[in-house]
């Protein structure tokens, strides 16, 4: 019943998956015998919905009445206004239109994994409607933990992008808020799912367009936002949550083990570029600096392997930290983005009108794994050509294909 209140309402699966799953058989039998007993006890009620015929409960105003009485904090709503107010939420305001219960669904199956997999306290999770703390951002739903806060966003691929672009100024109004002033402290990870969407290269495309006309310029180390399938969003937030590395952690053994490149975070550079990057750097046998045809083997290093913003707004806007570093300490230092593939970075990078900056470079795991590494290095042309190097010194390009 608590996780019916906090999550508005679940559907058979839902209940016998995260709340009766030690107990039930397979078949749902416990599940189904305790909800018809609390239907005819009064505390739920059942809600059909759809073509099919599918299924929801809803606690009843006897059920919220319980809940109430047995919790130790209540959890107050906001107004249609978004303006926080200082009562709980009735059984009335739980329910929703028929049109808006796929969408609370897929919330609920994404926030209810998250919370399992990652064994959470189902507390931190809160939908929107009780989300009081957000109220100008207005995400679908949060996980409040205790060195940062993740917002899901539930996308079924209905929005246009002006709503897109309405739901990103909303961020922005947020980070303009007393709200935030009074949590800004805390990263905030914003995980937008797309579920039941046919063509999810294209919508994450017309997504990342959104982004990039509204709140671009806002991601930093203390707010991001990954993009992806309801599987992807679990495993990022399992990566966040639980400190389970990804491919860098084997990326960036290979690049140190076999190749001696040894990484740290200089303060000069963080000072530089006003922002925590890796640096990294091929040492001979002695720990000196490496320079092989003519150039000093060194980066700065970006993890983008799992797409996310503050990645792809690096890689574009290197340019201006280009100059913040030339200007401190007296040389360049290109950029080397660890990506999931070629052409996802090509078309995160079009989106962002950005296919070529100068001393940017790409790889990916594959391709270190099975190339030298100045052939691993690859950059697109603003036409979408993508090329490789003939060298370390990173100056003469070979063509390989027309990205598409």
């Amino acid at each position: 019943m608590q996780s019916i209140y906090r999550h508005r309402c679940l559907n058979e699966e839902q209940l016998a998956q995260y709340c009766y799953n030690e107990l039930d058989t397979g078949e749902n039998d416990y599940t189904l015998m305790r909800i018809r007993a609390l239907v005819d006890a009064g505390f739920l009620e059942i809600h059909e919905y759809g073509d099919d015929q599918q299924c929801v409960f809803y606690l009843t105003h006897m059920g919220v009445q319980f809940i109430r009485d047995i919790s130790s904090e209540p959890l107050y709503v906001m107004d249609s206004k978004g303006v926080h107010r200082k009562y709980e939420a009735t059984a009335g305001m739980l329910k929703m239109t028929d049109n808006l219960l796929d969408h609370q669904t897929k919330l609920n199956a994404l926030s209810l994994e998250i919370v399992r997999w990652c064994n959470l306290d189902p507390a931190c999770y809160k939908d929107s409607m009780f989300s009081a703390n957000f109220t100008y951002a207005q995400p679908d739903g949060v996980l409040e933990l205790p060195e940062f806060d993740i917002f899901l966003e539930m996308d079924m691929g209905h929005e246009r992008t002006s709503a897109l672009r309405a739901k990103w100024e909303h961020y922005r109004t947020y980070f303009n808020s007393r709200d935030y002033y009074l949590h800004r402290d805390k990263r905030i990870i914003v995980l937008f799912a797309t579920e039941r969407v046919s063509k999810l290269a294209v919508r994450r495309t017309s997504v990342v367009k959104s982004l990039n006309q509204t709140i671009f310029e806002l991601f930093s180390p203390m707010f991001d936002c990954y993009i992806g399938t309801n599987e992807e969003m679990e495993e990022i937030a399992e990566r966040l949550i639980t400190g389970k590395k990804g491919w860098f952690s084997r990326v960036g053994a290979y690049l140190q083990n076999k190749l001696g490149f040894a990484f740290s975070k200089p303060k000069q550079i963080v000072e530089a570029c006003r922002e925590s990057y890796l640096y990294m750097r091929m040492l001979d046998g002695e720990g000196k600096p490496v320079v092989r045809d003519g150039r000093l083997q060194e980066f700065l290093f970006e993890d983008c392997s799992g797409r996310q913003m503050l990645g792809l707004k690096r890689a574009a806007c290197y340019k201006q930290t280009q100059s913040l570093l030339s200007g401190k300490i007296g040389r360049d230092i290109p950029l080397l983005v660890l990506v999931s593939s070629e052409g996802e970075i090509y078309r995160d990078l079009s989106a962002v009108e950005a296919r070529f900056v100068p001393n940017v470079y790409y790889v990916t795991a594959a391709r270190l794994r099975n190339k030298p590494f100045y052939e691993a290095l690859f950059q697109f042309d603003q036409l979408g050509n993508r090329y490789c190097f003939t060298d370390l010194s990173l100056k003469t390009q070979r063509y390989e294909k027309k990205q598409d």
